[in-house]
């Protein structure tokens, strides 16, 4: 459910102008009262109006639950269907830089608006008005512009916080908004906003922005587990699940999460896993590793170590005493530098993507070089991009990174070190066959 409902919402929440001082003058969205009659009037006016945005908050969230009701065949509650229907990867996708967001009440059309007052009407939109794709071609969508900044990205785009809601900061026009000014006050900042721009740059950007008055912070709704959250003071992100109230009467939600890859190709699977998710995981390790140019066999090889490990399961890749995280760094010397990397690159290692990322970093810049005795191999980055099997490449991967290490180990007649076999080596290699039949069957699927 969301964290605000008709339950939990009040009416002094959507007040529009009842949290400005009225004694500091000149405030660039606050209506002139010269007396105190017209500020009386003005606050009466502005607690009707409340009221009236309160009953559009709690009407428009109700139509998008039964809107997403209507898709329950099986008879769930509404918490238990939302829980399954957000199972979903891109329903948890995390918003970023550029993410695509649109306005319940946004329209593209031109339209003219009535100033009672001067008795003139002024044009309002343009039929050519600058738009971001969105399957609504009714509408208007604008890239999100994250300026919170809490240190987390992903493709080198930040991750948006439940702060980035300022109006012609982070939130930009919507074109025009479907509902009229509400009151004289409204009316009089798009009449000085229009004359003081004559009407050029109005007529292309539409009322949206000047009637925007947007709530202090995102909403998130409650799916499955907690929001991720980014910096020190811990601001919680926001998904393809969150929603931004406007207290004109609108809600604003994204289409896109500004993750798609602009490539096609393996990048379009690489969206964030839920890390308490197996398969998601599974899957994502694998195009990652593809992304990176590695072959079949190389990513089949890595998986299947992952899968002996720890069987993609965080709680398993975090609970041992001495290794810690999917690709099991030890904690005296690796995971210690993935924690100064992490940090230098203002990263987080609890992601599945940042740990893929890290592991890939480590073994391309890794000098180790060992020689296997009993399989008479030699294992180094190397001789692991050359495997011709999935299981060769299993076996080399484990002895070069993973280091997991059976029996006698000593020095060979080149005065190198070698090892007599590995932990698990036939799980490794069974475990690399079994996600190659698997995951290579459906990577031929998506490229046909």
């Amino acid at each position: 459910m969301a964290e605000k409902n008709e339950k939990t919402r009040k009416v002094r929440d959507y007040l529009e102008y009842g949290d400005m001082d009225f004694s500091v003058p000149h405030q660039p969205d606050r209506p002139v009262c010269t007396t105190a009659g017209e500020l009386l009037d003005l606050l009466t006016a502005d607690v009707v109006q409340a009221v009236d945005n309160l009953q559009e908050a709690n009407e428009t969230q109700q139509e998008l639950l039964e809107d997403i009701m209507e898709r329950n065949e099986e008879g769930l509650s509404l918490d238990e269907f939302l829980a399954k229907e957000y199972q979903d990867r891109e329903s948890r996708e995390y918003l970023v830089e550029g993410a695509i967001l649109t306005c319940t009440n946004s329209k593209r059309d031109m339209r003219m608006i009535m100033d009672e007052v001067k008795g003139r009407e002024y044009d309002w939109g343009h039929e050519e008005l600058p738009t971001e794709k969105g399957p609504d071609s009714t509408k208007v969508y604008r890239k999100l512009v994250v300026t919170s900044d809490k240190g987390g990205s992903v493709d080198d785009k930040k991750y948006a916080t439940i702060h980035d809601c300022v109006a012609d900061e982070n939130i930009l026009g919507f074109g025009n908004c479907d509902r009229e000014p509400d009151n004289p006050a409204e009316m009089e900042k798009l009449r000085r906003y229009h004359d003081k721009m004559d009407g050029i740059f109005v007529r292309e950007e539409g009322t949206c922005l000047q009637l925007m008055k947007l709530e202090k912070e995102w909403e998130n709704y409650i799916i499955d587990g907690e929001y991720q959250t980014f910096g020190d003071d811990n601001q919680s992100g926001i998904t393809m699940t969150s929603m931004l109230f406007c207290k004109h009467g609108g809600f604003i939600y994204p289409v896109k999460s500004g993750q798609e890859p602009v490539i096609e190709g393996f990048e379009q699977f690489l969206v964030e896993p839920d890390v308490n998710n197996q398969e998601e995981i599974k899957r994502y390790m694998w195009y990652f590793f593809r992304n990176k140019g590695l072959s079949i066999e190389c990513v089949s090889g890595i998986l299947g170590n992952v899968a002996t490990e720890c069987e993609f399961n965080i709680k398993r890749a975090t609970s041992n005493k001495n290794y810690w995280g999917f690709f099991q760094w030890d904690y005296k010397i690796r995971k210690k530098a993935l924690e100064t990397w992490a940090k230098e690159n203002d990263l987080d290692i609890n992601l599945v993507s940042v740990q893929c990322e890290y592991a890939y970093w480590e073994m391309t810049n890794s000098s180790f070089d060992i020689f296997l005795k009993s399989q008479n191999m030699r294992c180094s980055y190397e001789t692991f991009l050359e495997a011709k099997t999935e299981e060769d490449a299993a076996i080399i991967f484990a002895t070069f990174f993973e280091r997991c290490y059976l029996g006698d180990h000593g020095i060979d007649e080149n005065n190198q070190m070698y090892y007599e076999d590995i932990q698990g080596r036939i799980e490794r290699t069974e475990g690399a066959v079994d996600i190659r039949t698997e995951l290579e069957a459906e990577e031929k699927e998506c490229f046909r």
